[in-house]
């Protein structure tokens, strides 16, 4: 990795909100970022009952991959359907 790429990469971390779903910008209610914020434990995530679909989690953005929890409301709702441009 070169020098330049490490403040690029940290930027693009700090951008991300891992309290807000990627997908609709609302809630995502992780129970880890909860008590990460609080310092209170929740109790486990409403997420530990759910399979995410290959498709649903492609639809992320690049920079919220592994960064922030989808919603329960995008999670549960049929794919969304992505706009052909053109």
């Amino acid at each position: 990795m070169t020098p330049n790429m490490a403040p690029v990469q940290r930027q693009t971390a700090l951008a991300v909100d891992k309290s807000k779903c990627p997908l609709c910008g609302k809630s995502n209610r992780c129970a880890m970022e909860i008590e990460k914020s609080t310092g209170m434990n929740p109790g486990a995530c409403w997420c530990v009952n759910l399979d995410f679909s290959a498709d649903l989690l492609a639809q992320l953005p690049i920079e919220a991959q592994g960064q922030s929890c989808i919603c329960e409301a995008c999670a549960r709702k049929p794919l969304i359907q992505k706009v052909k441009s053109g």
